[in-house]
């Protein structure tokens, strides 16, 4: 054979091989760890169902890595967790971010694969995640999983549902009992509700009488003039009053002195005649009292004056009247204080009007 075939068909096999082996690297995935450096990032999971070497990891649907090593995470001690920790070998041209968040899925057939999803939260930073970096993953709800927990709450669902219908038909039972007893009792006590609706009605109707009288009283607006002139008039006449009741004081200390000397001039007239003179004071005393006893009852009476006054028909016609009467009283009663002033200016400038000690020693008075 021609060495120039033999060197040309050798060419051809080597050239076979490579192709043959660049395929085979494409498809179990080794090319990207010749053609490009990888790094490793270790994740934590609370569990890793179906993960384990050579496992997939994916970020938005694209093959980015594998998974190279899984155990379980180890305390402060040194002791095992629950927890797994998942080492993954990730193709130095696809890089990730701290905002990717790891998540494990698995499908209704059991197979795993690692998913790194992009979270829009300002909170994580977004900063790339370097070689070496240690992350915090999570498992989503596995179908079969979720499935069984749907099918238990929707037992326990039909069976709440179930006791619920019985007690609600045992609750219209007793509800029916109730409305049958209640329905005896309003046929039994018929004439006593209307008895009671209709005394209701006759006080609402009384209340109202008496709230139309007082409105009506209220809104007399003579009446109101009235009482507003007495009421203006009142402080001068208090004062007025206060004034006399001053004078008045003074005039009665000197009576007073005056009765003492009048006491001593007078005992010789004898004890006897003052003694009997004094029952018959307290007999009329006992009596005054007696009637003011007598009289503060009646007032208190229901049936006195003011028991009626306020179911008194007449009751604005009274009132206005005793407005008028005190309108007039209080002009009346100027002139009346005036000479009470009057007198009381001159008992205190001749004292000796009240006594015989003043008449026999004769005083000039306080003016």
């Amino acid at each position: 054979m021609d060495e120039r075939v033999m060197q040309f068909r050798v060419g051809v096999m080597v050239f076979a091989t490579l192709i043959i082996t660049g395929i085979l690297l494409a498809m179990f995935g080794k090319l990207p760890k010749i053609i490009h450096k990888e790094y490793t990032i270790e994740i934590t999971f609370p569990s890793a169902p179906g993960v384990k070497k050579d496992t997939p990891v994916r970020k938005s649907g694209i093959l980015i890595g594998r998974v190279s090593k899984v155990k379980f995470a180890t305390d402060e001690q040194g002791r095992a967790t629950a927890a797994v920790v998942v080492t993954a070998a990730i193709q130095g041209d696809k890089r990730l971010y701290h905002n990717d968040i790891c998540y494990v899925q698995t499908s209704l057939l059991g197979d795993a694969a690692l998913e790194f999803v992009r979270v829009d939260d300002p909170k994580i930073p977004t900063t790339e995640i370097a070689d070496g970096t240690k992350l915090r993953g999570y498992v989503q709800v596995d179908p079969t999983e979720m499935m069984s927990d749907l099918q238990q709450t929707l037992d326990k669902t039909i069976g709440s549902v179930t006791t619920a219908a019985g007690n609600l038909s045992h609750a219209s039972q007793k509800l029916g009992k109730t409305l049958d007893t209640v329905n005896d009792i309003l046929d039994e006590n018929q004439e006593g509700f209307k008895t009671a609706v209709d005394q209701a009605n006759r006080t609402l109707v009384s209340v109202q009488k008496i709230a139309d009288a007082t409105n009506k009283l209220i809104g007399d607006e003579e009446l109101q003039e009235q009482l507003r002139r007495s009421l203006e008039q009142m402080p001068e006449v208090v004062q007025q009053t206060r004034d006399t009741m001053v004078t008045m004081q003074d005039a009665l200390g000197k009576v007073e002195s005056n009765l003492d000397n009048m006491q001593q001039f007078t005992a010789k007239l004898g004890s006897r005649e003052m003694l009997e003179r004094i029952d018959r004071g307290t007999d009329n005393l006992d009596q005054l009292m007696s009637q003011l006893i007598l009289f503060s009852q009646k007032i208190n009476s229901p049936t006195g004056s003011l028991g009626k006054l306020m179911n008194d028909p007449e009751l604005y016609c009274h009132l206005n009247r005793a407005a008028r009467n005190i309108d007039e009283l209080t002009r009346q009663l100027k002139p009346i204080v005036a000479d009470a002033r009057v007198f009381s200016d001159k008992i205190a400038r001749h004292p000796e009007l009240l006594g015989v000690r003043g008449a026999i020693q004769r005083n000039p008075g306080i003016k």
